[in-house]
């Protein structure tokens, strides 16, 4: 079994954005992508051992500009994408 969160920051590391796990503790040091795993468990089951997993991160994007915020979802979406990962939802709780 592979440990999500390393892959994951693996991924994200290749970005031009601070990365951190769960969240930012200085605002000043945005722009920042946060990540972790909010599920992760057996896919496919085979004589009693799991043969694949299935995992579910977040990632949030912080910007002191707003405006920001869409350029840099499209970069995370972009490495993400291209590393294999699949974006199963999303939301923009900017009003």
């Amino acid at each position: 079994m592979i440990d999500v969160n390393e892959e994951a920051a693996r991924v994200l590391d290749t970005l031009p954005y601070n990365v951190v796990y769960q969240s930012p503790e200085k605002l000043a040091a945005l722009p920042a992508v946060s990540y972790y795993t909010l599920t992760e468990g057996n896919g496919f089951m085979a004589d009693n051992s799991g043969v694949s997993m299935v995992a579910y991160i977040q990632v949030d994007v912080w910007s002191a500009v707003p405006s920001e915020t869409a350029k840099m979802a499209a970069a995370v979406y972009d490495v993400l994408t291209a590393a294999g990962w699949h974006r199963d939802f999303i939301r923009d709780t900017a009003p």
